[in-house]
């Protein structure tokens, strides 16, 4: 520790403060004074982290590393934010046992800090909570079956819900897939090539399926010939969208995030395939969808699905 600090298990946290971190800082505590624990955690740091020689720049310890990646978790921080709590939040750098005593403690470099915590892995994330958990639940003196009570609870999002038509549902599935394809890219350039008009094509397609709307709401026979005209102009946007989306493949190493998010990717483009069948069916072709066929869901503004919405008897 640095000369004249507090040592770590006498650090005193605030217990009414709202914030996120201080709680969190209080589980670091508790987990740095009991060495059972301590030491199963370092167990599975070590093998993870200690690979390189001991030669070039100072690095991190064990310690430091568990506890700002553990931060930038609860906080869902960047590697800016970390660089500054590690560096001036008095708090937390008397968790790592460096806070300014006699002498100024030592000071992290951005870049030593990005270098040493991505060395943590989501294999390893994963059992480091597996140990935790376990832990709370001796804490609180849970017999095994006993059943676990939680507290949780719910906020309002904004949604768009709208009556559940084949056409507006297609252009639904299409945005969706335009969306997390842009998440995509953020995590690997390489779904983000190839799309470099992504805006473009959405809004093409959101054009074609507002001019299809106005079209069908018009009911004289120039407004049939103008829908007819609009069907198909929606319909060759949208197939050709879906030749483009059904080249998306995954890559065969990927992150947690990434495969999720795939996942929702081939849902919503198996969606948009199915809802051109069910325009191409039902306008083109004047063919009766029986009920058991339709789609009656609603999509959300979020990247979490679509919303049933429960079908009406009219």
């Amino acid at each position: 520790m640095t000369l004249g600090c507090t040592p770590i298990e006498q650090v005193q946290i605030p217990t009414k403060s709202r914030d996120e971190l201080p709680p969190f800082l209080r589980a670091m505590q508790y987990i740095y004074t009991n060495k059972e624990i301590s030491e199963q955690i370092y167990s599975l740091l070590e093998p993870v982290i200690c690979t390189k020689q001991s030669t070039g720049r100072p690095g991190m310890d064990l310690w430091s590393i568990f506890v700002l990646a553990g931060a930038r978790l609860c906080l869902n921080a960047d590697y800016d934010r970390l660089h500054h709590i590690a560096n001036y939040d008095n708090l937390v750098r008397q968790i790592l046992g460096i806070h300014d005593g006699i002498v100024r403690g030592r000071d992290f470099n951005r870049q030593t800090i990005i270098d040493n915590v991505h060395l943590l892995d989501d294999n390893t994330l994963r059992e480091i909570n597996c140990i935790i958990v376990q832990s709370g639940h001796q804490l609180l003196k849970k017999k095994e079956t006993e059943a676990l009570r939680i507290k949780v609870d719910s906020f309002v999002t904004e949604a768009n819900v709208h009556f559940p038509t084949d056409y507006n549902l297609l252009w639904d599935s299409g945005r969706k897939c335009f969306d997390i394809l842009k998440h995509l890219s953020k995590i690997n350039n390489y779904y983000g090539s190839g799309w470099r008009k992504i805006k473009s094509w959405q809004g093409k397609l959101k054009n074609k399926m507002t001019s299809l709307s106005k079209a069908l709401s018009n009911k004289s026979n120039k407004g049939t010939e103008r829908a007819n005209m609009a069907i198909m102009e929606f319909l060759c946007v949208a197939w050709a969208l879906s030749d483009k989306l059904s080249k998306v493949r995954q890559l065969n190493m990927c992150s947690l995030e990434e495969t999720a998010l795939f996942q929702q990717f081939t849902y919503y483009r198996d969606m948009f395939d199915k809802h051109i069948d069910l325009v191409d069916r039902r306008l083109m072709q004047d063919e009766k969808i029986p009920h058991e066929k339709k789609s009656f869901l609603s999509s959300s503004l979020g990247l979490n699905g679509f919303v049933k919405v429960k079908p009406t008897s009219q």
